[in-house]
């Protein structure tokens, strides 16, 4: 069951994120951390904000690595001009 994603996206980190899954789809939290310079703990954090506010999905996977989705009703969501700090 997706709960709707709250509008505001906190970071710019976050921000871009979210971008990056709008454009390549799917990433492992390795990936992820990987592609932003970030620790993986790092990458978890802000992982976890978009998770809880409705715009990601993390899924685990077999080997024990979280795989990191757009949320369904984030597909549709264009990002707001000028949003971000």
């Amino acid at each position: 069951m997706d709960k709707a994603p709250k509008s505001l996206v906190a970071s710019s980190t976050e921000e871009r994120l979210l971008d990056a899954l709008r454009t390549s789809g799917t990433f492992t939290l390795d990936a992820l951390s990987t592609l932003f310079d970030m620790s993986w703990g790092q990458a978890f954090l802000v992982v976890d904000r978009l998770s809880r506010s409705g715009h990601v999905a993390l899924h685990r996977t077999d080997s024990r690595e979280y795989l990191v989705s757009i949320n369904a009703a984030m597909r549709t969501v264009k990002p707001a001009s000028g949003a971000g700090a």
